[in-house]
């Protein structure tokens, strides 16, 4: 989860607003391409110091974490986000009956 402690938003927070502020004076570059180049980039980076903490060697392990905090980052902006703009597009236009009747079926009664 996105939810750190102040000390370390303190810490982090110029660098990132310099990099937020680089795009915006650039917006031709503000794509889902560029994200994923600077995502990966932090990655690399981070399992780069990583291996020299393992005794020089990059591990299953420490990938796996990285991998994992990605995969939590993207459930975090689905379920803040997505998962909201998804249930008010409902609202608006309507479900698909058949998943409705299927989400039925596995809801625990309302008591």
């Amino acid at each position: 989860m996105p939810y750190i402690d102040d000390k370390t938003k303190e810490l982090l927070e110029p660098e990132i607003e310099k990099l937020v502020n680089k795009l915006i004076e650039n917006p031709a570059i503000i794509k889902p391409g560029t994200l994923n180049y600077i995502i990966t980039r932090l990655c690399v980076e981070c399992l780069d110091f990583e291996r020299f903490m393992d005794d020089g060697q990059l591990s299953y392990h420490n990938i796996s974490r990285y991998r994992a905090a990605l995969h939590d980052a993207f459930d975090e902006i689905y379920r803040r986000l997505l998962g909201p703009y998804e249930d008010n597009a409902i609202q608006k236009n309507g479900d698909v009956k058949e998943l409705k009747a299927l989400v039925e079926k596995i809801k625990p009664p309302v008591t």
